[in-house]
């Protein structure tokens, strides 16, 4: 099945179904995301990012969310 294949079954769904293949693409996007955090967390690709908010914490250069 291609994506046009996909799309076009997509449109046929009812509202309820919509929202339940929306819920769940969410979820699966979310764990995609992060299982890729983790190899690039492993793979060192975010050391600079992480030194860079622990330096700026330890100096308190942060602001509270």
């Amino acid at each position: 099945m291609n994506v046009q294949e996909i799309e076009k079954e997509i449109q046929q769904l009812r509202p309820e179904q919509l929202q339940e293949l929306a819920t769940w693409f969410d979820e699966y996007r979310s764990v995609l995301w992060d299982e890729k955090i983790e190899r690039d967390l492993g793979a060192g690709r975010l050391d600079s990012l992480v030194q860079n908010a622990q330096n700026a914490y330890s100096k308190r250069q942060y602001r509270e969310l």
